[in-house]
């Protein structure tokens, strides 16, 4: 019996041929080439007609041929190239890369396809980049993948990426896989600041602030042994280490040519080979300048200055009752000022709007010229007829 591949196909060769047992059973033990494409195959097994034996032998027998027909499915394994992956990419954030699903055995013949692929970082099997993604029918594919798909963080450093064609995704295709190395920047931040509320610090004092460094993109995950820089206003301190904890602070001896008021405080982390730069502004820091106030005893009364040593007491009492006298002269010289010089405005009435009363300015300036002339000359000559009299002074 004859068994044949691809029968009616361009590919139709006969795989394998075998005879009957006792029980009229053949067994078939092909070997399909290695260069076989991978695809559907009809199989057909083929009894040719046996019509030998004459009737004078014994337990003769003639038969007429048959056959029957099977399908099978040959596999080939797959190959994964990466065509097109970025260097690095940001913690938390998507990167595209593309590439090809090949045959495993001839690179160069064509895939049939789709199939699906799936996405990972080796060795951090917990979190799946991407589940399932569809190639082109030749087996392209371009994929947006993210770093951090569930959202709970993700470490940062060189990682390579796994492609690898899901199982049963394709009837022709083994399970297959490609590699690619990626850096994933890790995103980093400061917390925990100090001084958390204003704080006053005066000149010639010392002041301490300082934060925590976290890798923000792997859920804060303390940064031990990070160089941090610092800058009090205008002036650099030197740099400083973390704690295992990410702990970091500075001391500054505020100097007494310090400027005053709210200062400026800034924390700066460069980055390294695998974390990005982060910077932080501490606004809580006031810089004053302690005061004192110094009261003298009064040892002269200017009021009385020109009193005699024995009468300071008596002057100091009468010049303030000119005050209060001068005060009332204001309100007379007011008065009867306003009796002589009439100015009047215009009034009328709220309902008819009739003119009840018409507006005169015309002595309004000379009224002014007359305010202005007392209210100058009158202190002038006050103090020209004390300079006068025998209590004249030089000072």
């Amino acid at each position: 019996m004859d068994l044949y591949l691809d029968w009616g196909g361009p590919n139709q060769a006969v795989i394998d041929t075998g005879v009957t047992d006792a029980d009229g059973i053949v067994r078939f033990s092909p070997t399909i080439l290695s260069n076989t494409e991978p695809g559907f195959y009809n199989l057909r097994v083929h009894a040719p007609d046996d019509l030998t034996d004459t009737l004078n032998i014994t337990d003769a027998g003639r038969w007429f041929g048959n056959e029957s027909f099977a399908n099978l499915t040959v596999q080939v394994n797959s190959l994964i190239l990466i065509d097109s992956i970025p260097l690095e990419v940001t913690a938390g954030q998507s990167f595209t890369m593309s590439g090809r699903v090949l045959d495993g055995f001839d690179v160069n013949r064509t895939v049939s396809g789709p199939m699906g692929l799936t996405v990972f970082f080796l060795g951090d099997d917990s979190e799946v980049l991407v589940e399932s993604h569809v190639t082109a029918n030749n087996g392209s594919f371009t994929v947006s993948t993210p770093t951090d798909p569930l959202g709970d963080g993700v470490s940062s450093g060189t990682k390579t990426v796994i492609v690898s064609v899901l199982n049963e995704s394709t009837p022709f295709y083994l399970t297959g896989t490609g590699n690619a190395s990626i850096l994933v920047r890790g995103v980093t931040r400061f917390t925990d600041r100090t001084p958390i509320i204003n704080t006053i610090v005066d000149r010639g004092s010392e002041i301490t602030f300082g934060a925590r460094l976290t890798e923000f993109s792997n859920n804060d995950l303390r940064l031990g042994d990070m160089t941090i820089a610092a800058k009090f206003h205008d002036t650099w301190l030197s740099e400083d280490v973390t704690s295992a904890d990410g702990m970091v602070n500075f001391t500054f001896d505020v100097p007494h040519t310090h400027p005053l008021g709210l200062m400026a405080v800034t924390l700066w982390f460069n980055g390294s080979s695998t974390l990005h730069s982060t910077s932080l502004q501490i606004n809580t820091i006031i810089v004053r300048s302690p005061t004192n106030l110094t009261v003298d005893s009064v040892v002269e009364n200017p009021i009385a200055k020109n009193a005699p040593a024995h009468l300071k007491a008596t002057f100091f009492a009468i010049f303030a009752s000119f005050t209060n006298l001068a005060l009332s002269a204001s309100a007379l010289g007011t008065k009867y000022l306003n009796k002589i010089f009439i100015i009047t405005r215009s009034v009328k009435d709220k309902i008819t709007d009739a003119i009840l009363g018409t507006a005169d300015y015309s002595e309004l300036g000379i009224l002014l010229i007359i305010v202005t002339l007392l209210t100058l000359c009158a202190p002038i000559m006050a103090v020209w007829l004390v300079q006068k009299s025998k209590f004249k002074t030089d000072e």
